[in-house]
């Protein structure tokens, strides 16, 4: 089992290298690091990681993609670590997310020329694309929708591209969490994280971090010269992200207490999000932490239960 295991790993590494990042590094490759390590085999998570790490090498001689690539593995010893010791599930998304995004920042340190040159060379190679799918249609508009882009992966790529970059490293935690827990469970018959997607919650405490980036963004339009434009920016954009999320578990939870089909809950997910943006869940994320959604719905789905039992099969008396 275990070298079927090594070979879908360096598959995988190997493919996510030669085809550059995709935003699924972190949701395929930490999960059977992650049983290794909640099974008490770091040495099997070692080899995975070693392994996943010469293979990604192989397949792209890039050292920043293969970094990418191995960093990406490595999430799943804090993930591991956290289904050992039952954590909460949003716990270990958020450990995994951490040691995520500081391995991130340390790669755009290193990389740093490699980083910014890549994101004016994706442009580029969109914009040139572009210009010739307008070529055969006579139509300009296809290169005007792609020079939108041009503020975000060019003149501002450094204010807003680690902020970016968190989004797939915190969604891939939430992903491979899930996947490593269930695992775990089944193998050894054990408990994995305690709870799920649904009770997924942004810590309190992210609150007073929303308050000192409004005034970091008020600061930074004021003074510019302060240079707090990048704090300000990638870390709004992060903090979105775990409100976002945050939002979503709201509406996942809501649906399971419904007991809606998988198939209406992923036409609301997508619905809200193409209906009213990002930014609603996001809202809808930042306003639990003083409404707690989830507990009114709990409260309300328990009284009307102690309802119905007291009326009893007959209905009241």
């Amino acid at each position: 089992m275990f070298s079927v295991i090594v070979v879908w790993h360096a598959a995988i590494s190997a493919l996510m290298a030669a085809t550059g990042p995709s935003g699924l590094e972190f949701a395929l490759l930490p999960t059977w690091a992650a049983v290794s390590v909640a099974e008490g085999r770091g040495v099997r998570a070692v080899w995975l990681l070693a392994i996943g790490v010469a293979a990604a090498w192989l397949a792209s001689r890039n050292g920043g993609m293969t970094a990418y690539v191995g960093l990406a593995a490595a999430a799943g010893a804090p993930i591991g670590i956290a289904i050992r010791r039952g954590w909460r599930y949003d716990h270990a998304v958020g450990a995994a997310g951490l040691f995520g995004i500081v391995g991130v920042l340390a790669l755009v340190f290193v990389f740093w020329t490699d980083w910014l040159g890549g994101a004016a060379d994706v442009y580029a190679a969109v914009r040139s694309e572009m210009e010739a799918v307008a070529d055969r249609n006579a139509d300009m508009r296809y290169v005007a929708l792609v020079d939108l882009t041009r503020g975000v992966l060019v003149d501002h790529w450094s204010d807003v591209g680690i902020g970016i970059a968190f989004w797939p490293v915190l969604l891939g935690c939430g992903v491979s969490a899930g996947a490593a827990s269930r695992v775990y469970a089944a193998r050894s018959g054990k408990t994995g994280l305690t709870g799920g997607f649904a009770e997924f919650r942004a810590p309190d405490a992210l609150a007073w971090g929303v308050i000192a980036l409004t005034l970091a963004w008020y600061a930074d339009t004021r003074l510019p010269d302060l240079g707090l434009r990048p704090f300000a920016w990638n870390g709004a954009i992060a903090v979105t992200a775990v409100y976002w999320l945050t939002g979503m578990a709201v509406l996942a939870y809501g649906l399971r207490m419904t007991r809606a089909p998988f198939v209406v809950r992923g036409a609301v997910y997508v619905g809200v999000n193409m209906l009213f943006g990002m930014p609603m869940p996001a809202a809808l994320g930042l306003s639990d932490t003083w409404v707690d959604f989830r507990g009114r719905l709990q409260r309300w789905a328990d009284a009307r239960r102690a309802d119905s039992e007291s009326d009893g099969p007959d209905g009241p008396e």
